[in-house]
């Protein structure tokens, strides 16, 4: 017989005697619908956890920086967006139509609800949670089961620590850029691929190019080659690229309507190779790479031979690691020897990047294949993927090596990790670092938001209040420096800065104007360096001449400046400021004094000083 009140089965009954009945909303036993929500209300609160777990790690681990680096170039651009007459005839601003993408008029839509500052950290927290989910989903869909729980649950911890890649970009920065919005996107199409579902990866991937025209370039060129690898999907290699150029058809036609894509012409002019690759060498120009300072960093496809090695490599993660040393090897025939700037451009070898990921994956994968507790021999897999969170890359190459020269070792089948195993790797990999950063006295990265925090914020401040909206200002030519980001903290046009060559690769005549005025205000040729130079020592030394030659400019220099090119007034240093990527100087030299020139003082703190250069005393 059945309960009188829940249909169930009582305990004297036959079992045969039991029949299906619907349970009420009286049963003391939870309903159905009730029992398969609670796991997933479960799943959401862990995820929810491990987020900001991850969110917090992050920060503590690479701090957060506004309004420097990039965003010297960046912040301008999204100003111009704001408004279309922002600082008219300064070169690098009119130069971001050679930069194409709809990020700065996203960005500049959204500071209509929220300040620029506020939204740009929000934005970049959002990306670090992309960065998160992008990994878990790319282990999920390359490891179905429960290995791939195991890779989901080590991999995004073993990358919350930026690594540098084989173009010394780093593979997550700390402040937001196109590439970090892009990133999460990107690593969940990488996973779409994975799950065989192209269609969707290549459309996502155009829909990120609007954001990011070069890094979605390299991830469709991924995509299409596991599409590639899956006999299956073959129509993929077909269908795929027409979808990729439907989601990227909006900022496409507006390439095409402004001639964006026409700012170098084919084969690139001998002046365009040589500056660039004394600026860019570390990016794009691999015959001037040395083993140390690049090719090293190669070390974490050690993680991709070991997966292969136990037997639990994707046909997809093959396709990805393919589809990136073909871009690389695109990217240097195209440029060294066919002198394409469109080479250059789409930055080719900067897929590597995406293949530090995949390598986290399969490492994570590798290690959870072949662990063994007993510890019978010491786990070089594991110890080798240690070394990889702190981007070390002899030691994974020693330790990898090792692993494989020792065998596969015996199949085993992968148990289910715990719900706490992803929180467990993010919280043990921090505190490591964390203890590891008190042995050393490494610096702690601080989260910065505020631009009013960076050096050289008064000096800009003040001239955004009492400069004229018109003038052409001169500033110190930093690379690094926060007052490379002048235009942003002024809202003044500048006359030109080491930073603006970031951009020279885009347009002929940018570069033109761009090195006209570096002489000009260095009263010097920086970019003839000495044949015997190195790589690296050229472009250190070009810097060091242009600074050294503005901090020695006098008011016969900076009145040139005026008759030239239109100069108004002049920011100069009160002492020298300090800079990153600069020569070191000799044993117990001191650095020179700057001077200070003989024109009208119109302003003066204990870093700069601000001069009008339109007339003399």
């Amino acid at each position: 017989m059945n309960h009188p009140e829940t249909g169930i089965p009582a305990p004297d009954a036959p079992a045969e005697s039991a029949s299906p009945v619907a349970l009420v909303t009286s049963s003391p036993v939870a309903p159905v619908e009730t029992r398969r929500w609670a796991p997933r209300l479960v799943d959401l609160a862990v995820g929810a956890g491990i987020s900001v777990l991850f969110l917090g790690a992050w920060l503590l681990i690479n701090g957060y920086e506004f309004g420097t680096l990039d965003h010297a170039i960046h912040l301008p651009y999204v100003l111009r967006a704001q408004a279309p007459d922002f600082l008219p005839g300064d070169p690098l601003v009119e130069a971001g139509s050679h930069h194409p993408s709809l990020l700065w008029t996203w960005l500049a839509w959204g500071t209509q609800w929220l300040p620029i500052e506020p939204l740009y950290f929000a934005l970049h927290l959002a990306s670090a949670l992309g960065l998160f989910w992008g990994t878990v989903c790319l282990a999920r869909a390359l490891y179905p089961g429960r290995l791939g729980r195991w890779a989901a649950a080590l991999a995004p911890a073993v990358m919350v620590a930026p690594k540098l890649t084989l173009t010394w970009i780093p593979t997550f920065d700390n402040h937001l850029l196109n590439r970090t919005l892009a990133l999460g996107p990107e690593l969940l199409a990488l996973a779409l691929a994975a799950s065989g579902r192209f269609r969707a990866a290549f459309l996502l991937t155009g829909a990120v190019f609007i954001l990011h025209p070069t890094t979605a370039s390299h991830t469709a060129l991924l995509v299409w080659f596991a599409a590639l690898m899956d006999r299956r999907h073959h129509r993929a290699l077909f269908t795929g690229p027409l979808f990729f150029l439907l989601g990227a058809s909006p900022l496409l036609a507006q390439m095409l309507f402004r001639g964006s894509h026409g700012g170098v012409p084919f084969p690139a002019p001998e002046d365009w190779m040589h500056l660039n690759r004394l600026q860019l060498f570390f990016h794009h120009f691999p015959s001037t790479w040395t083993f140390e300072d690049n090719w090293e960093r190669l070390a974490p496809l050690v993680f991709v031979l070991g997966a292969w090695q136990a037997r639990v490599l994707p046909r997809a993660a093959a396709g990805f690691i393919l589809g990136a040393l073909v871009a690389c090897i695109a990217g240097w025939v195209g440029l060294e020897w066919l002198h394409h700037p469109a080479a250059l451009q789409l930055h080719l070898q900067q897929a590597s990047r995406l293949m530090n990921f995949v390598a986290a994956v399969c490492g994570a994968a590798w290690v959870a294949k072949t662990w063994v507790w007993s510890l019978r021999r010491p786990p070089f897999a594991a110890l080798a993927l240690v070394a990889y969170v702190l981007d070390y890359n002899p030691a994974i190459l020693i330790l990898g090596l090792l692993a494989l020269v020792l065998g596969r070792g015996p199949e085993r089948d992968v148990a289910s990790p715990p719900r706490w195993a992803p929180a467990a790797a993010v919280f043990g990999i921090v505190a490591s670092m964390w203890v590891t950063a008190q042995l050393l006295d490494w610096h702690v990265p601080a989260v910065q938001v505020r631009f009013d925090e960076l050096p050289g914020s008064r000096v800009m401040a003040w001239s955004r209040e009492n400069l004229p909206e018109d003038a052409v200002v001169v500033t110190p030519p930093y690379f690094t420096h926060a007052m490379a980001a002048y235009r942003y903290g002024a809202r003044r046009q500048v006359l030109a800065n080491y930073k603006d060559g970031s951009e020279v690769s885009f347009s002929m005549s940018f570069l033109r104007q761009w090195r006209e005025r570096m002489e000009a205000l260095c009263d010097c040729k920086p970019f003839d360096t000495a044949p015997d130079a190195s790589s690296l020592q050229a472009w250190l030394s070009s810097q060091d001449a242009v600074l050294a030659g503005y901090r020695n400019a006098d008011a016969a220099r900076f009145l040139e400046l005026a008759r030239r090119f239109g100069a108004t007034h002049a920011v100069v240093e009160r002492s020298e400021q300090e800079e990153e990527h600069r020569m070191p100087l000799p044993p117990g030299a001191t650095p020179p004094a700057v001077a200070q020139p003989d024109l009208p003082l119109l302003y003066q703190d204990d870093e700069f000083s601000v001069y009008r250069i339109d007339a003399v005393p």
